[in-house]
């Protein structure tokens, strides 16, 4: 049962990647509307890319977006695409499958900016939460110190040491 369970998975992964290289092969067509070839680098670029979004050895997640970001990307973007262009690049899919295709750098690039978006926001996000924290410690202390010098004005300094100075004249 084992056996063929992974049986399965191996020939959906090997049709999942010829589905790929046909949508590759496709969206370089002409017919192809513009709108596809556009949602096409996100799909085609992510399947492609040699670095995940979510990476695989996250448990669970790091598989999910194989098993599902990708199916429902290349089905909508079958969905785009004309049937008459797809029967075309299959054709021409099987003979690039027996070559080879590159890995798409470019798409590469794409999922290292917004890692590195993700991180920077996290580092953001962070430094904000301890700046807060701190702020507030310091405030707390910086409130009371002003709340106490609120009760005592420097007019009224300024009014006790005249009272003072007038009874020390008084007095000589």
């Amino acid at each position: 049962m084992f056996k063929k369970s992974i049986e399965t998975l191996r020939l959906w992964a090997k049709r999942l990647k010829s589905e790929v290289y046909m949508l590759y092969v496709a969206t370089r067509d002409p017919r192809t509307p513009a709108y596809a070839r556009y949602f096409s680098i996100l799909v085609i670029g992510y399947a492609l890319s040699p670095i995940d979004l979510i990476p695989d050895f996250i448990p669970v997640l790091g598989l999910l977006d194989d098993l599902i970001l990708l199916p429902v990307g290349i089905a909508l973007l079958r969905k785009m695409i004309p049937p008459d262009v797809i029967a075309t690049a299959r054709q021409q899919s099987e003979v690039m499958m027996r070559s080879g295709l590159p890995a798409s750098r470019n798409a590469a690039m794409i999922v290292m900016m917004i890692w590195a978006l993700i991180i920077t926001a996290a580092i953001w996000w962070v430094a904000n939460q301890l700046m807060s924290r701190h702020s507030n410690k310091t405030g707390e202390a910086a409130s009371y110190s002003i709340d106490e010098s609120l009760k005592h004005s420097p007019n009224d300094n300024i009014s006790n040491s005249r009272e003072s100075d007038r009874g020390r004249s008084r007095q000589r």
